[in-house]
């Protein structure tokens, strides 16, 4: 339960994916560590939404910090999809919005050794917390809890 009369139920973390057209990536060499981000065109949050910084963890422990100069930055995903899909730049995105996008081919994924900290999101459903919750809404909670449960699509991307 999370404050006064809502409920909030988890339903999944989703993990972030670094990620970026086939074209763009055909213009210049993908990165293999986060420093390589330097060299390109990064499409990310607006700073009020995310801050401006990407945080980075290697295979070896390691943590690198990325301060980001964005070349495009808004406060929507589904546009910085968009931007990615038509070749702009690399951009991280939960990987629910874009794991279709990667089994297409529109998208591939850059860095995907390295773990991107402090970027997960976690879905959660949240409804009035009343003493007796109607048939209908718990009829569609237990749907929603159980649909999440069963995929797992998108936890582990290609």
């Amino acid at each position: 339960m999370s404050g006064g009369t809502l409920i909030r139920r988890p339903l999944v973390n989703v993990a972030p994916a670094a990620v970026a057209s086939p074209t763009y990536l055909a213009s210049r060499a993908a990165p293999h560590h986060p420093a390589d981000l330097s060299a390109h065109k990064l499409l990310a949050p607006s700073a009020d939404v995310h801050g401006n910084e990407w945080h980075f963890e290697g295979p070896d422990g390691a943590r690198v910090p990325m301060l980001l100069e964005p070349t495009y930055a808004v406060n929507n995903s589904v546009m910085l999809r968009q931007a990615a899909i038509a070749g702009m730049g690399i951009t991280i995105l939960p990987a629910n919005q874009v794991v279709a996008d990667l089994a297409k081919g529109l998208l591939v994924r850059v860095l995907a050794e390295w773990e991107i900290r402090d970027a997960e999101k976690e879905l959660s459903l949240v409804y009035p917390g009343r003493r007796h919750v109607p048939a209908k809404t718990r009829s569609f909670v237990d749907f929603t809890v159980e649909w999440f449960r069963k995929r797992d699509d998108y936890r582990h991307l290609p």
